[in-house]
């Protein structure tokens, strides 16, 4: 989806229909309906280690209005196809702790171009908390999100990564499983803002 580029107009122009039409209709078009995605996973992701991060895919596409998101490749990522400014956002939801205890750090975040290494690429948003959850009734962190703003060129795209560090004294030694089947809140977006 390309980004409207207006006539610069000067005095004595007569504008045609089809320039109305590329100048006005098509600008108005674009910007009542902006790229833009939200993606989700449909079952519980089961972390492959504790205390590392780990890239999250997902595999349902909600809205997807200009191709940013392919399940068959790389569906880590969401990549931008009209360069622009994107909001970017991440809503996550950890497995119900009023089960079994926690102790540990949890954390979310999203990074740009990163090629699913938190070590490259760049940060854009961040939610990394201590939790203790031995308490019974008690959560911590049992949904986490981030967002932020950045600048994408076509073909530039961002990814998100969780992290848990779960003691292992109850659960096994993995770790914390994401649950998006939990409110359906497992989502991964990115709309575009402007230029």
């Amino acid at each position: 989806m390309a980004v409207p580029s207006p006539t610069t107009w000067t005095p004595g122009n007569i504008p045609s229909a089809a320039q109305f039409n590329a100048d006005i209709r098509d600008a108005i078009t674009f910007f009542k309906a902006p790229p833009r995605s939200q993606v989700m996973h449909n079952a519980t992701i089961t972390r492959p280690s504790r205390t590392s991060w780990s890239l999250v895919p997902w595999n349902t596409e909600i809205t997807d209005t200009d191709a940013m998101h392919d399940n068959v490749t790389n569906n880590s990522r969401l990549i931008a196809k009209t360069a622009g400014r994107y909001h970017v956002w991440v809503n996550i939801t950890w497995e119900d702790h009023l089960v079994q205890a926690f102790e540990g750090d949890r954390g979310v975040q999203i990074r740009k171009n990163s090629a699913g290494s938190i070590v490259t690429g760049t940060l854009i948003g961040i939610d990394h908390r201590h939790c203790k959850t031995t308490a019974v009734g008690s959560q911590g962190a049992s949904q986490q999100g981030c967002d932020g703003y950045v600048s994408l060129a076509v073909n530039d795209y961002v990814e998100c990564f969780v992290y848990d560090a779960d003691d292992g004294t109850s659960g096994g030694a993995v770790g914390c499983s994401l649950e998006p089947q939990v409110w359906a809140a497992q989502r991964f977006g990115m709309n575009w803002i402007s230029i």
